[in-house]
């Protein structure tokens, strides 16, 4: 089985890219390894009935061995586990010494441990991590039992022997076990034993011996791993022999049904990198389609750095972001190396500067390979946290003079004390720094260097100079004197200076996750940075400490350093699209800037989490300021802001009521229309219910209004068919009452048809049954039909209460009135409305009584007012018989009840006075007489 180019065998390289799963054991194996009784489930199973149990400081040796570590730490407890990981050594030494007595006296080895009991000490040293014991129960089996191992103890030993580039032992065990096999009876060595043989070849580089145990393997017909193809390939990279790469590699599939592993797609990728084949590695990495890992990432940076691909560099860090992953700590440094060697490090993605953002938040520690590599690039970190201040003191020459300024009376001076403090620092010689610092600490008076007087400045405030602030915060910080750095946090806020950079430490030591997390101490930082006109990276952190502290005035400034810095990014997005100022690419742009990398922050929730902060805050008229503020920076005010503000007053409503009324509602909304932002369904969904409402000192022509804005909200968002958004059934029914109160019998139609659709789209959800469902559409149903009638359409009214199974008396009085006032089928409305009306048992109340009595009137018909009175009375008069008694079903009993129904019966004796119905005439008389005497 040789490796080697086109041009030489033939025949080799398909031989060698023929490459098989790892057999399942080895030809000598008498049984599986691991054949000890146990159950599927991990749990203890009965020990062979030969054998006492063997117990390991009170845990038997079958658990340490076969259930899972983080199972025996919950049932045993940490100590007690932790003993027994001590006592193994000594249990397994006391085992073999009995055995190789009993062995020596030549007695019975009675006692001797079986392969069983051998196998388990060895899952057990595994367990514990005792990689020496693992390599004494190795020999002690190969010793005694070598015709019952199999592949998985030689793989767990090669895995150790590869930790520790032990290539002697490889080699070792590889001549030691290749002898046990007779390859002219067709007994050849298995592909595991070959593993140790060729691995420990390559780490000796020696070329030879690698392709001799090839040549071998193919002999003998022994087909290789994915691993030992992908080692030797590693190999062959290494020593030049590329046409033997690129020949071999472009055999290999890593969806050909065998084993491959990330370590294996990561030695191809490497070998197509040494041999100088970049662009091959990256096809090689994106059709094997595995998931993008740190070391397999730190692969793909070194094959870049290799080969010098800055572009490709580039979109594999984007990549990572996209995505999130985060590296070991110990690949920062090298990370940061391979983005100095590529010349990336800088403009235009200020990778260095984020790396090194994403080390601070996660408390990734800097240390001295670091902090060296910071030095070098300064250059690329300007304006960032990470970059060393130049001095602005009077004199980098000379010892300051007394009387120069606040700063200058100490016996020390800048050109000296920069370099020394530096260098104490990476030294980590933290007492000595601090000690120095403590020479140049000067106390803050009420009137600061800007020549303004500070109020409530406390005797502890101090400053040093810019020049030294970053690093005065560093060794207080780290020699514990966190009282200092509070003082200069004090003092930073009351005296203009170049303290940027040591407040951006002082954010991340009080703001962070650390030890050090102090919510009222990074609320000072976050306003000292403000107070300097400083931009604050860690926008959501000083926006919580915002709201915890409620300061208004603190999240608006955030919120308008957050918008400017959004305009910057998209006027450089634009320009480079050719774009400038296009309202919609700007919008459409908005969504994308996070995962351009031009900003250190989500804008969209920046802008976001700040409105809804003020709106908590009661801070309507600052939402307004900063609104205007996005329009005034070329920032385009979408949808999706609004749906912030609404939700946070409706969510501010629900836990403090009565906070935000319809008013308030109302004028966020006409300031979204006043800007043209169009409303979306999720705009509507919270705020319809408020402006529905009828609580709170309203008048009908401001409700008319806040009803006609929501309509034609609504017919706005209905016609973007892009926005699949389903108002919840609530929403609907108040819009529906909207509609027909306000609306047109178009907007109660549209309305209706959505709301039954979602109606139909929630069923399946819960709280939403068939008997709510059936309520609902009668409701709805109901609106509809009384909607209708009120416009006069008599008919299409009567049509749709055919449609309710159970008519409310409202809905058929609604359509009673319309057939009244209905010349072509008044007759036939009114009759089938009244069979409706006596066949569900109705009966009219007084209220309704008053609106068909008004229909009379209007229509001047006196045999209608004649039936609105036998409608009113029906029930009572006819089952009384001939005492002439009127039994109303509604009987007034209060003075304003008799004064209504005595007003009906009035109008009545009216119509039928000018009709000239005498009979009529005289009954409602004696009704009226009735009614007196109540």
């Amino acid at each position: 089985m040789q490796l080697a180019p086109p041009t030489g065998r033939a025949d080799a390289l398909g031989t060698f890219a023929r490459v098989s799963q790892r057999p399942q054991q080895l030809p000598l194996t008498a049984r599986g390894f691991g054949s000890s009784a146990s159950d599927d489930d991990g749990s203890i199973a009965a020990e062979d009935s030969n054998h006492t149990r063997l117990d390991v400081r009170g845990i038997a040796l079958h658990s340490l061995a076969r259930h899972p570590w983080d199972d025996l730490r919950r049932k045993f407890g940490p100590v007690k586990l932790g003993k027994a990981r001590q006592a193994l050594p000594q249990v397994w030494k006391s085992m073999a010494n009995n055995t190789a007595a009993t062995t020596a006296s030549e007695e019975k080895a009675s006692d001797a441990p079986t392969p069983e009991v051998v196998e388990e000490f060895f899952s057990a040293a595994s367990q514990c991590k005792l990689s020496t014991l693992q390599m004494e129960i190795f020999n002690y089996m190969e010793t005694h039992y070598p015709n019952v191992m199999d592949f998985v103890m030689y793989d767990e030993i090669f895995r150790v022997l590869s930790i520790a580039k032990d290539l002697k032992t490889m080699r070792v065990i590889f001549e030691r076990a290749v002898q046990r096999y007779d390859p002219a009876r067709g007994h050849p060595a298995p592909e595991i034993v070959y593993r140790f043989g060729i691995c420990a070849a390559i780490v000796r580089n020696d070329m030879e011996d690698i392709q001799k145990l090839v040549d071998e393997m193919a002999a003998y017909d022994v087909d290789p791993s994915v691993e030992i193809k992908t080692r030797v390939l590693v190999a062959k990279a290494k020593g030049g022999d590329v046409e033997t790469v690129l020949a071999t590699s472009a055999q290999l599939d890593p969806h050909d049904g065998n084993q491959w592993h990330e370590a294996d797609v990561t030695r191809v990728i490497t070998s197509l990198g040494i041999v100088g084949k970049p662009e091959m590695a990256f096809d090689f990495y994106r059709r094997s389609q595995i998931r993008l890992s740190p070391n397999l990432l730190m692969v793909l940076m070194l094959v870049c750095r290799g080969n010098k691909q800055p572009k490709h560099a580039l979109g594999i860090l984007a990549n990572r972001r996209r995505f999130g992953l985060k590296l070991m700590p110990n690949q920062y440094p090298l990370l940061l190396e391979i983005l100095e060697e590529l010349d990336i490090a800088g403009k235009p993605g200020h990778e260095m500067a984020l790396v090194l953002e994403e080390m601070s938040a996660n408390d990734v520690v800097f240390n001295a390979r670091t902090h060296t590599i910071i030095a070098r690039n300064q250059q690329h970190l300007q304006g960032t946290p990470f970059m060393l201040t130049e001095s602005t003191s009077t004199s980098d020459s000379e010892p300051s003079k007394e009387g120069n300024s606040m700063l200058d009376p100490q016996p020390r001076w800048m050109k000296t004390d920069l370099p020394l403090m530096r260098k104490l620092l990476e030294n980590r010689d933290f007492a000595q720094a601090a000690a120095i610092t403590d020479a140049y600490v000067r106390p803050v008076s009420d009137e600061g260097v800007d020549g303004k007087i500070h109020e409530g400045t406390g005797r502890d405030a101090t400053v040093v100079p810019p020049w030294l602030a970053e690093m005065a915060v560093e060794a207080y910080t780290q020699n514990a004197d966190l009282d200092k750095v509070r003082s200069l946090l004090l003092g930073f806020s009351r005296v203009r200076g170049k303290f940027g950079h040591a407040l951006s430490r002082m954010a991340g030591l009080f703001g962070g996750n650390g030890e050090l997390r102090d919510n009222r101490v990074a609320y000072d930082v976050f306003l000292a940075m403000q107070f300097q006109e400083r931009a604050i990276f860690r926008v959501r952190d000083a926006l919580a400490r915002f709201e915890q502290f409620h300061d208004a005035d603190a999240t608006l400034l955030l919120v308008k350093q957050v918008v400017v810095q959004i305009a910057k990014a998209l006027d450089t997005i634009s320009e480079a699209n050719g774009d400038v100022g296009a309202r919609r690419q700007k919008a459409d742009l908005i969504g994308s800037l996070k995962k351009s990398g031009a900003l250190r922050f989500d804008p969209v929730r920046a802008v976001r989490d700040g409105l809804r902060i003020l709106v908590d805050m009661r801070e309507l008229g600052k939402v307004v300021e900063a609104l205007d503020y996005l329009e005034a920076q070329g920032v385009p005010v979408r949808g999706d802001d609004y749906k912030a503000i609404f939700r946070a007053m409706r969510q501010v409503n629900s836990s403090r009521a009565g906070v935000y009324t319809a008013d308030d509602f109302m004028t966020a909304w006409e300031d979204m229309t006043r800007r043209g932002v169009a409303p979306n369904k999720p705009v509507l969904h919270h705020v319809i219910l408020t402006l529905c409402s009828k609580a709170g000192k309203d008048d009908v022509d401001g409700r008319k209004r806040r009803q006609c804005a929501l309509l034609e909200g609504y017919r706005q968002a209905s016609s973007v068919c892009e926005d699949r958004y389903v108002l919840p059934i609530p929403c609907f029914s108040a819009l529906l009452s909207a509609a027909a109160e306000s609306g047109g019998i178009e907007d109660v139609h549209a309305v209706y048809t959505a709301a039954v659709k979602s109606l139909d789209s929630n069923m399946n959800r819960k709280h939403h049954s068939a008997t709510y469902r059936n309520e609902m559409l009668q409701t709805w149903k109901t609106i509809r039909v009384r909607k209708v009638a009120t416009e006069g359409d008599a008919a299409v009214a009567l049509a749709l209460l055919r449609e309710i199974a159970s008519p409310p008396p409202d809905a058929i009085v609604a359509v009673l009135g319309a057939g009244y006032q209905d010349e072509n089928h008044g007759e036939e409305v009114v009759r089938e409305a009244l069979v409706i009306f006596r066949k569900h048992n109705c009966w009219l109340h007084a209220t309704e009584a008053k609106r068909l009595m008004h229909v009379a009137q209007t229509v001047n018909s006196a045999a209608i007012a004649v039936q609105i009175v036998h409608l009113l009375e029906e029930g009572g008069a006819q089952e009384g018989g001939d005492d002439g008694d009127v039994h109303w079903r509604e009987p007034p009993t209060t003075v304003e009840g008799v004064s209504q129904m005595q007003l009906l019966y009035q109008e009545a004796l009216a119509l039928c006075e000018k009709a000239g119905e005498g009979e009529n005439v005289a009954l409602m008389r004696r009704r009226l007489a009735m009614i007196a005497a109540l």
